[in-house]
């Protein structure tokens, strides 16, 4: 079943938010912090350059193909707007924006064309900023990892025109210092894989800002879990949080204001009925 807990005595959706017990105020929109980890191992064995100089690639598709090569790599993204659609479908690649002014667009009539697609484990991007738009009925999603991919986001933005920011079947998504603004649909689409096994996917949020969605803040069916620490949801069409089918996990400090449908919804008493917490704060 579903279960939120208030840490404050005030019942009303817009008044100010009592922080939970040891945790902080949920901070506001990441900062333009630095990863200084751009040769970790784990991420690749060589750093490729994006930009426009001699010698380095002109595209960041153009560097996952060199990637490919090297069994891995990281990717160095210089300031500039790139559109281009990004297929992540080698593992150990980590894309790294050098600048807060590096942006990747995808704008198409093709449908089912997500501006990054994941479906290769141990992919990583960080401080770069995705806008998405495809005419797609279903699973239009603007970063989408499919079943058994697994995605980290660091600093990053996503804006989707047509449907939803984030989204997972059957993967594992890992956001800490992401903003998702301005999606027709949802702010997070999060799914288990096709059978619904438990924890067949996995959704780690942490100081994530989710805002002026179409649909819910964050939809939950199907298997999937979810952990999360300071989330922050405001001004959504749907619920803040709508939780389905053998959702799990637990959503600690999470502030959500303004929904229109309210702050949680759906029915999550099927299958095995353990549910996710959620604490309102």
């Amino acid at each position: 079943m579903i279960a939120w807990y208030s840490s404050s005595g005030n019942d009303s959706e817009n008044s100010a938010f009592a922080a939970a017990d040891g945790v902080g105020g949920v901070p506001g929109f990441p900062g333009d912090e630095k990863s200084d980890d751009k040769n970790n191992s784990s991420c690749g064995v060589k750093s490729l350059t994006v930009g426009p100089n001699p010698g380095e690639f002109e595209t960041i598709s153009k560097a996952l193909d060199a990637s490919a090569k090297e069994g891995g790599a990281t990717i160095e993204i210089k300031s500039g707007t790139y559109k281009e659609r990004i297929l992540m479908n080698k593992d150990n690649v980590k894309l790294v924006g050098l600048s807060d002014d590096v942006f990747v667009e995808w704008r198409t009539s093709t449908p089912y064309e997500s501006v990054l697609e994941v479906t290769s484990e141990n992919a990583s991007v960080e401080n770069v900023k995705f806008t998405h738009a495809s005419k797609s009925v279903a699973n239009n999603f603007g970063v989408f990892v499919k079943e058994k991919g697994s995605l980290k986001l660091k600093n990053v933005s996503v804006t989707s025109e047509t449907g939803s920011g984030v989204a997972t079947e059957g993967g594992s998504i890992d956001a800490e210092n992401v903003v998702i603004d301005k999606c027709k649909n949802h702010g997070v689409s999060a799914f288990g894989n096709q059978s619904e096994d438990p924890k067949s996917g996995q959704v780690h949020l942490k100081n994530v800002a989710i805002s002026n969605c179409g649909g819910d803040g964050i939809l939950l069916r199907g298997g999937v879990q979810i952990d999360s620490l300071d989330v922050k949801i405001d001004n959504c069409t749907g619920f803040g949080v709508d939780a389905f089918e053998n959702v799990q996990g637990t959503m600690k400090a999470c502030k959500i204001s303004k929904c229109r449908k309210g702050n949680v919804g759906g029915d999550n008493d099927n299958y095995d009925g353990n549910g996710v917490g959620i604490e309102l704060v």
